[in-house]
Formats: C-alpha cells, structure tokens, sequence
C-alpha cells in the first residue's frame, strides 16, 4: 500500500494525481477500520504545532475590528451542535476523534464559508441566508468542512502573527487545491448518505457555487476552480449508478431548526 504524503508542506500535484486516480479505491465507503486506515489515513497531517497555530487564529480573526459575528440564540446553536454530530456520529471510522464543534456566523453579506482545526466552522450571515435555500445545501458545505477540520487538510503556510486577520487572509489561509476539493466532494458525498442525508444534493451546492461565481470569487480564489469541480463530481456520480441526476432541488421540507436559524439572520 501506497502512502501519499499530502500535507507536510506545500501539497504536490504528482501525488494528489494519484490520489484522484484511485479515488474509487481508496474511498472504501468506511466499511472497517481497517479499510480507512489503509485507504484513506494514509495522508499525513500536518505537525501538532502548525494545527494548534493555525486553530488559534480563530481569536485574532474574531479580534479584528471589521469581523463581528452574530450572537446565536441557545436553540440555533443547539441545531447547528445536531447538525455536525449527526455526521460525525454516523462516520465514525472517519471521524474516530470526538471534538466538540463552535460555530460562529459572521456579519457580511458576502458568501464565504471556511473552517479551523478541533472543529471549528465559520459561515457568513449572507451565506446562509441567500444561497442556501435548503438545509441539505448548509449539511453539503459543513460536512466538507468537518472533513477538513478533522483530517487537518490545509497547506502549510507562512504566518506572521499581527493580532488581527482579515477574512480575506482566513480564506487563502484556509484553500486547498482543486484536485484536494475534488476527493473532499466525494468524501463529503459518502458521508452525508451514511448521516441519511440527501447526499446528491452536494451537486446542487457546487452548481450554486458555479451559477453564482462573481459573488462567491473572494471564497473560491480562483472562480474557474468550482466548473471542474462540478464537472468532476458529475463524473463521479454517473460512476456511482446516479446516471441522468441534474441537480434538482431536493423537495423535502427542511427542519424547523433551520427556519429558526434564517429568521434569526434575518433580524440583524
């Protein structure tokens, strides 16, 4: 077995080449603990100190006159808690380590959303309220986020401590390469059908992303990125049996911790 070397430091484009390449493999639908750590553990995180520093920016992000963030009501924070604990739970051979997730909702009307290690999420108010029209698009994006923060999948960069970080800086902090967001999409696919998700609805968050590329240039860096990302993930579910599956909205109703969350927004 193979063991790909990601995130030592800069990630190399030879190697995530063949990470894609046995991506139906490796994923192994977390069938046994030992499936996972042969097929998927084999990706070295990063070293403890550079995750606790890059966890710790959190404070200096928050700190920074320009970044507010939106004070959730005991119930909202209740459902956003339900909502990871639903997908950790039901993936344990993922997510075999319990950490307890804060999540924290930023005044902007700019759609951004990211995350920190030791479970650490961040959603712009605009976010939430404009693109996503259902709850399975938030589960979408929070589960790749919880793969993220759990796996410390993030490049080593340089970090100058200034006290203070723009949400600009947090993104390219917090941005991986597209071959890393292609295989993180599948992943967050598995992981929400195992929650009992709607799992196809990941396709609707990547197309949304895809429709709407102006608004979403300060999350995705490079706007080109999110067309071969849905593009690849189109692939990916024909090879999974979901031939002729569009994107559709999923119809289903959402819960109504999730409208409570919206008019919570909706009143700041």
């Amino acid at each position: 077995m193979i063991f790909f070397r990601l995130l030592t430091l800069k990630i190399s484009y030879p190697i995530l080449l063949l990470l894609c390449g046995s991506c139906s493999h490796w994923i192994g639908h977390f069938q046994s603990t030992d499936d996972y750590r042969q097929q998927i553990v084999g990706t070295e995180l990063l070293e403890d100190d550079y995750v606790d520093h890059l966890a710790s920016l959190s404070q200096d992000y928050l700190s920074t006159p320009d970044v507010s963030s939106v004070t959730l009501s005991k119930r909202s924070q209740f459902y956003l808690e339900n909502l990871y604990n639903k997908i950790v739970q039901n993936n344990e051979l993922v997510f075999s380590k319990r950490q307890e997730p804060r999540f924290f909702i930023i005044k902007d009307e700019t759609p951004f959303y990211f995350s920190l290690p030791k479970a650490q999420f961040f959603f712009s108010s605009g976010l939430i309220r404009r693109y996503f029209r259902n709850e399975e698009l938030l589960v979408a994006s929070l589960t790749h986020e919880i793969f993220k923060s759990h796996r410390a999948i993030y490049q080593k960069n340089t970090i100058v401590p200034l006290g203070y970080m723009q949400t600009e800086r947090m993104l390219a902090l917090t941005r991986v390469p597209v071959e890393v967001k292609v295989e993180l999409n599948k992943l967050s696919f598995y992981a929400m059908r195992r929650a009992k998700r709607d799992a196809s609805a990941y396709l609707n968050w990547l197309q949304t992303q895809n429709k709407n590329t102006l608004d979403f240039s300060m999350q995705l860096g490079d706007a080109r990125s999110i067309s071969r990302e849905e593009f690849m993930f189109k692939n990916f579910l024909v090879s999974e049996g979901q031939v002729g599956f569009d994107g559709l909205e999923f119809e289903e109703n959402s819960s109504p911790g999730f409208y409570v969350l919206l008019r919570e927004l909706e009143r700041i």
